[in-house]
């Protein structure tokens, strides 16, 4: 049986979030700490490495999780040794997060993994393959912007407050502005 098109494109779209989600993010996490530290976990350590010195509230605005949740993912990451909380010195109460060398280190690790298995995956996909699927996922990221379904500050987590100039929206093909 031949699906719609609106089915299997929801389809295919469940099963390609899931690929990313789960085979290429989830697991070399788990690979790479041995377990020691949940795809959340990670999630939080690459936010705060895009935003360094973000604050607690930031960073559970930035994952959409709540305060409560973020200040114990923050306490376990701190004991980790991923995270460090620096008070600011005008106003002690106001603590800022920054990544550890080892923070760092496995943000770039799970990176490197990721890129190493997704060049596979291409590699393993003809010229024409290629083009058009980089193309098709351009196209269905622009035009969920055209649609307004997808708002820049809710896709880039590269950012943070300063505005770099390596923001992983500047390679979509509509007109993604960040900052």
């Amino acid at each position: 049986m031949v699906l719609e098109s609106p089915s299997k494109a929801s389809v295919l779209s469940d099963v390609f979030a899931q690929l990313i989600r789960f085979s290429l993010s989830e697991r070399i996490v788990e690979a790479l700490t041995s377990a020691q530290v949940t795809y959340a976990q990670y999630e939080a350590l690459r936010y705060v490495q895009g935003h360094p010195y973000t604050s607690v509230g930031d960073l559970a605005h930035g994952l959409r999780i709540s305060y409560p949740s973020t200040t114990n993912m923050i306490s376990r990451l701190t004991r980790k040794g991923m995270v460090k909380k620096k008070g600011m010195q005008a106003d002690k109460r106001i603590v800022r997060l920054i990544l550890t060398p080892s923070g760092e280190k496995l943000v770039e690790q799970v990176r490197e993994e990721r890129g190493k298995r997704i060049a596979e995956i291409m590699a393993a996909m003809t010229d024409d393959e290629r083009s058009h699927f980089l193309s098709a996922l351009d196209n269905f990221i622009t035009a969920a912007g055209r649609c307004g379904l997808a708002d820049p500050k809710d896709l880039c987590l590269s950012c943070g407050p300063l505005g770099l100039s390596d923001c992983s929206l500047h390679h979509v093909g509509g007109d993604y502005e960040c900052r």
